[in-house]
């Protein structure tokens, strides 16, 4: 029952994001000199087993609107040892709804606790970012 609640929760929860976008906090906010987009900042979590940490993964990058020169992602602020390359989006756009993009990371090993890591989309010009949530766990449910 309980596997059957959470999986109730995070369909309701990718619901709500995709439904209620609001651009993240950005130095003009959104607005560019290579077009109009923003990255969604909902705040994505992930649960990590603290001992192995967790290998080749994704988190969301939900940039949408217009824009006509590459978006460099990836996450920052993530535990030492941890990893993310940057990814790029040609220029394009995405009206929504939905989640086109992913930023690839990869997490190291680290003592149990929760770490405040981020995503970041920059288009040269304007950096914008989202949070994730890392909680570091014995186990993972």
């Amino acid at each position: 029952m309980r596997t059957r609640l959470d999986v109730m929760g995070v369909a309701v929860g990718l619901v709500g994001m995709l439904l209620a976008g609001a651009p993240a906090a950005a130095s003009s906010g959104g607005t560019t000199e290579s077009g109009t987009w923003y990255l969604d900042d909902f705040e994505q979590r992930l649960c990590v087993v603290a001992e192995r940490g967790w290998r080749d993964t994704y988190v969301w990058a939900p940039i949408f609107g217009e824009w006509s020169t590459p978006i460099i992602i990836g996450v920052r602020n993530m535990p030492a040892g941890s990893t993310s390359p940057e990814g790029t989006i040609a220029p394009g756009s995405h009206p929504g709804p939905g989640i086109r993009y992913f930023a690839e990371l990869s997490l190291a090993p680290a003592p149990v606790g929760v770490y405040h890591a981020e995503v970041w989309a920059d288009d040269g010009t304007v950096t914008q970012t989202a949070p994730v949530r890392l909680n570091y766990q014995e186990r993972c449910p």
